[in-house]
């Protein structure tokens, strides 16, 4: 269904002040990985298994994934009150389980690239996701291992970016811009505005204002492709 959330303020510019003054105090040697969580692209044979995470059994979510995908086996987990893939009868995995199978494997391809150990990670999830569904991705970090430094909404990550790279551009003359973001599995727009302000600590400095989010979160690709 869709959904639309109340305007808010971020300030995302102190944000990665707090997480760069963070790393550059553990070490100079210090390697953090990022990840961007998407519903096809990061897949361990499983498909789609995201849109599982933190959810209960009865949830409407769980019945439209068995209907989407009647290929995957899930089983009702009584101790947890959430279903689990059934691979083998001796094999089953929960989502978050399947999750930190890939945040490890993602994990070992960014050692070889960095060359060193990594424990830290900053990590992506979507504006719509829930204490539930957040908690089950820091669950699933934990069962890989990593430490998780910050979980952000991909959609404010895309502005942040944005903004990073376009400095010279923002002034004291407030900006609107929309991202939309239509993926396999959701669709996203978000406004925001970029403006300098004035503060006592450090003068003009950039400012970013989350004014609101929509979304559809079963809107995407996928829906197209199967309709």
């Amino acid at each position: 269904a869709n959904r639309r959330q109340r305007p808010r303020r971020l300030a995302c510019w102190a944000l990665v002040a707090v997480v760069l003054a963070d790393l550059l105090a553990l070490s100079d040697t210090v390697a953090v990985m990022s990840v961007d969580l998407g519903s096809e692209s990061m897949k361990a044979t499983l498909r789609y298994f995201q849109h599982l995470l933190g959810k209960q059994a009865d949830n409407p979510h769980v019945a439209l994934y068995r209907a989407r995908f009647p290929e995957h086996e899930l089983q009702f987990d009584p101790q947890r009150q959430t279903v689990h893939f059934r691979i083998s009868p001796q094999l089953q995995f929960s989502p978050e389980e399947v999750l930190g199978m890939v945040l490890n494997y993602s994990r070992s391809l960014a050692e070889d690239f960095a060359e060193q150990p990594i424990k830290d990670a900053v990590i992506t999830v979507p504006a719509f996701f829930n204490q539930a569904e957040r908690r089950a991705v820091l669950q699933a970090a934990r069962m890989a291992g990593l430490k998780v430094l910050q979980l952000i909404n991909d959609n404010t990550a895309t502005a942040l970016s944005y903004g990073v790279f376009r400095r010279k551009d923002i002034n004291t003359t407030a900006q609107n811009i929309m991202f939309y973001d239509m993926g396999s599995g959701s669709t996203v727009c978000t406004i925001v505005t970029y403006q300098t302000v004035k503060t006592k600590e450090a003068g003009m400095q950039p400012q970013l204002q989350i004014r609101g989010v929509g979304f559809d979160r079963t809107l995407g690709g996928l829906e197209m492709e199967l309709r």
